[in-house]
C-alpha cells in the first residue's frame, strides 16, 4: 500500500473524538488527553488519510517542549518505503522499548510493513542493524548518545538520545516530523 494511498490530506478537521482543548502546532490541532487509568499525559494529533480513515497519532510529549531536538534526516528517506525494522541494543534501558513502540504504532497506522528486531542476536529475537537498510527498507534504529537528535546514515534513521526518557521523546519529534513530511507532500501533490 503506496503511502500517499493510505495517509494524510492536510485536512485535519474530522475527529474520532474530541477531549477538551486543544492547542495548535504547525497546522495541526494538538489535542491534551489522559487515559483513564493512567496518570500521563498524551498529545493527540487526530489527521484524515486519503481513503478517509481518521489516523490518530499519540505523542507522549507536548510537541513544543522538543523544538530544540534537531531533526537531520532527508526528505526522500520518508517516502518509497516497503518495511520498516525498529532495533536497538538490547543493552538499552528497558524503557527505551517505548521509543520504538511510539515509532512503530505510527508507522503501522500509514500502513507500512513494520518489525521489531535488536542490534545483537539475543534467543530467537529477528537481528537488523543499519547495514540492512535499503532503498525500499528503512532501518530505525534507537540508539544512546550524548546529544538528542534524529539523524540518517544512508538508509537508515537513528534515533539518539542520553536515557529513555530523551528517547522516547526524540522519537515523538521524529513522529511528529514525519507526519508534518507527509503533510507537506499530500498538499503539494494536491497543489
Amino acid at each position: 500500500m503506496c503511502i500517499r494511498d493510505s495517509f494524510i490530506s492536510f485536512i485535519v478537521g474530522f475527529y474520532s473524538f474530541k477531549p477538551k482543548g486543544y492547542f495548535d502546532y504547525k497546522g495541526f490541532k494538538v489535542y491534551k488527553t489522559k487515559l483513564p487509568g493512567i496518570n500521563v499525559n498524551f498529545y493527540v494529533i487526530p489527521v484524515k488519510s486519503y481513503s478517509g480513515k481518521i489516523i490518530q497519532t499519540t505523542l507522549r510529549n507536548d510537541p513544543r517542549s522538543f523544538e530544540n531536538i534537531s531533526v537531520d534526516v532527508r526528505n526522500s528517506l520518508y517516502g518509497n518505503i516497503t518495511k520498516v525494522w525498529l532495533t536497538s541494543s538490547p543493552e538499552l534501558p528497558s524503557d527505551s522499548i517505548i521509543a520504538q513502540g511510539e515509532i512503530g504504532r505510527f508507522s503501522e497506522a500509514l500502513g507500512l510493513n513494520t518489525s521489531y528486531a535488536l542490534t545483537e542476536n539475543i534467543s530467537n529475537y529477528n537481528t537488523i542493524d543499519c547495514s540492512d537498510a535499503n532503498s525500499n527498507v528503512r532501518v530505525i534504529e534507537i540508539r544512546e548518545g550524548n546529544k538528542s537528535r534524529v539523524y540518517s546514515e544512508g538508509y537508515c534513521i537513528i534515533i539518539e538520545g542520553s536515557n529513555a526518557n530523551e528517547m522516547i521523546k526524540v522519537s515523538d519529534k521524529f513522529v511528529l516530523t514525519w507526519l508534518e513530511r507527509l503533510a507537506l507532500k499530500a498538499k503539494e501533490e494536491l497543489s
